[in-house]
């Protein structure tokens, strides 16, 4: 009801009304909310200093900016206060009901000044309401009660009387209850007469232009309204306030549109008490016993709302007297909580832009942690970052949702799920467009191989002609992964300090000088990880004399491979066949062979058992004779 009426057949009661607060989660729009209940009345906020909810339908979103004042009837208090308005400077002013006088601000709401006092004298007030400003910096105030009084008084800003206009009555031109007055660009003035249930509308010294409304519920009838503004366009909006509705017309009070009923809905009001109209045309409603505010476009369809009762900043006790300035701030008069609040239009932050997930691989035995960054605030909030994850059992076709949190725990997560993770920005009020990391697939921690058990170089002591050659092994894995060998000389001119040579396993004599001292480090790879280094024992290059022993191969393909060895002395020969990237793919046991050819035989199955596929193949031929003498050659072998 409006403050300070308990209803149409008793206006002199006040209404009190109790409630109770539920706290409820609003996951979907991340944020909590109050739920207040109490016979008709259920309101919603967040659940801090600022003020708005944050629904996926709405498009603004306002939080708390500023609140003054206190009961009492010193300067800058106020007992029950109720129309507000703002000049062209930003100087405020504010109409007290029970106190009978207009305060006077500046634009920080630093007191300047007041007037008025319980009377029917110019300049005196009997339960003033409504105030507005006119273009050529005039105030008009309502002062609504009494035989006497029932009329429009008009001030210079600084509170100086100027004129009065008015009375008591039905006809026009008379009034009865004025409350609500609001100007249009001509300076002519709409008041909502409350009394007797209709608007009229009068030039700037209370000419009578226009009158419509009685009352009643249909399309042309009113019920007590309360409040009026003027804009969007040249239209009328007033808070038809015993019909829990806004009413629009044109300037000259022909019915448009209308919305609203009784109820807490978004949308719906009880007892509205106030209206404006922004400079971005949309209609802002004090809905004064849901103790909040709502936000509509100019042709009624909900935007927002916001406030909640209580007496903390951001709640609301009966908000009456509404404004929007030039900067779309919203302010208010609280007529329970005696005080003016202001409210501002809060922008959404921006999405991030970048979402990381570490570490990668994501094992199953490991914690994952999202970090989002890179989201910005127009009005410098303080961001915060809020992050869901997403699992798929099936390979990554459907996601179900997981734990709401930055860290992922590994006892969420099982070998083959597959993982990702979402981050919006919020600033309090209101979040951000959200983006999607990668997707994670959760697998087993790897496990190293373990050190190769020795390196080797063959020949032991070898010569400016010998090709050297390193062999790493018994290195293991415990996941049973296949496990290859990675290689890396090292060359030393005193045999002490080191650096690093060619990484491969054959070093060739042509990379090799005498008095050099050479040495191989091994490691084993298991396709994700490199196990310890084993270091082989350091060999010196002396210098080399002509092989007596001669040494020619050609290699032929097939089903079974055939390798022609021709030497010159008999010797025992080896056979290492690689691929073209010089990993062993075969090697034929060692024989002793006679002078002369021999031809040496491969089936094409390779060191895993295998059959190796197709391609081009090169083979080592290395002989050794008993005293010692060795070489070997390479020959090219298309499979």
């Amino acid at each position: 009801m409006p403050l300070g009426e308990s209803g149409p057949a008793d206006r002199s009661g006040a209404s009190v009304w109790t409630a109770r607060s539920v706290l409820v989660a609003d996951l979907s729009n991340v944020g909590v909310s109050i739920m207040r209940t109490s016979a008709a009345l259920i309101t919603r906020c967040f659940v801090l200093v600022v003020v708005g909810v944050v629904a996926a339908h709405a498009v603004e979103y306002y939080k708390f900016d500023g609140c003054w004042g206190s009961y009492g009837t010193g300067a800058a208090q106020f007992y029950h206060p109720v129309g507000i308005c703002l000049d062209a400077d930003g100087k405020v002013y504010v109409v007290e009901y029970y106190n009978h006088r207009v305060q006077r601000f500046d634009a920080v709401m630093g007191y300047l000044s007041h007037w008025g006092s319980l009377g029917s004298s110019d300049g005196q007030f009997s339960y003033p309401w409504g105030i507005a400003v006119s273009s050529e910096s005039m105030l008009y105030v309502g002062d609504t009660l009494g035989s006497a009084n029932n009329r429009i008084q008009v001030f210079q800003l600084t509170g100086s009387f100027v004129s009065k206009f008015g009375g008591y009555g039905s006809a026009t031109g008379k009034f009865d209850t004025p409350r609500a007055l609001a100007m249009d660009e001509s300076d002519n003035l709409y008041v909502a007469d409350s009394g007797n249930s209709r608007v009229q509308k009068l030039d700037h010294v209370g000419g009578f232009i226009a009158t419509w409304g009685t009352q009643g519920s249909g399309d042309t009838n009113l019920y007590y309204p309360n409040g009026i503004a003027y804009g969007a366009g040249g239209f009328v909006f007033v808070a038809d306030t015993y019909n829990h509705r806004i009413v629009k017309y044109t300037s000259s009070g022909t019915f448009v549109t209308k919305w609203g009923s009784y109820g807490a809905g978004d949308g719906q009001f009880s007892y509205p008490a106030g209206v404006a109209v922004g400079k971005d045309n949309a209609v802002y409603v004090a809905d004064t016993s849901n103790h909040r505010l709502q936000k509509f476009d100019a042709d009624g369809n909900w935007k927002d709302t916001w406030g909640q009762y209580g007496t903390g900043e951001g709640d609301m006790y009966s908000p009456t007297g509404i404004h929007v300035d030039a900067n779309l701030r919203v302010w208010i008069t609280e007529h329970g909580n005696h005080r003016v609040q202001r409210f501002h239009r809060n922008k959404v932050p921006t999405a991030p832009t970048k979402l990381t997930v570490k570490p990668l691989p994501a094992y199953d035995d490991t914690d994952l942690t999202a970090n989002a960054s890179g989201a910005t605030d127009a009005d410098g909030d303080a961001l915060s970052y809020r992050y869901q994850w997403w699992k798929s059992e099936d390979g990554g076709t459907t996601f179900s949702k997981g734990p709401a949190a930055k860290v992922l725990k590994n006892s969420e997560t099982i070998v083959g799920e597959i993982w990702k993770v979402q981050a919006w920005a919020y600033d309090g009020i209101a979040r951000s467009l959200r983006i999607y990391s990668a997707e994670v697939p959760i697998v087993h921690p790897n496990t190293k191989p373990t050190t190769p058990t020795s390196v080797v170089i063959t020949p032991k002591n070898p010569t400016d002609d010998d090709e050297l050659k390193a062999t790493a092994t018994g290195a293991t894995d415990a996941d049973g992964d296949t496990l290859v060998y990675r290689y890396q000389w090292q060359k030393s001119n005193d045999g002490t300090t080191w650096t690093n040579g060619p990484a491969k396993r054959f070093l060739p004599a042509s990379e090799t000088s005498v008095g050099e001292w050479w040495r191989c480090q091994a490691r084993a790879y298991d396709g994700t990880a490199v196990g310890p280094i084993k270091t082989s024992a350091k060999v010196q290059i002396r210098t080399g004399s002509a092989s007596a022993l001669a040494l020619t191969a050609t290699a032929q393909g097939g089903d079974v491979s055939q390798v022609v060895v021709s030497l010159s002395a008999a010797a025992n020969v080896r056979a290492t066949i690689t691929n073209l990237a010089g990993i062993v793919v075969a090697e034929l046991p060692a024989r002793d062979l006679a002078a002369g050819i021999s031809t040496l035989s491969w089936n094409g199955v390779g060191t895993s058992g295998s059959k190796v596929p197709g391609g081009v193949y090169l083979v080592r031929v290395t002989a050794a004779t008993a005293d010692g003498s060795q070489t070997s050659v390479l020959a090219p072998l298309w499979r």
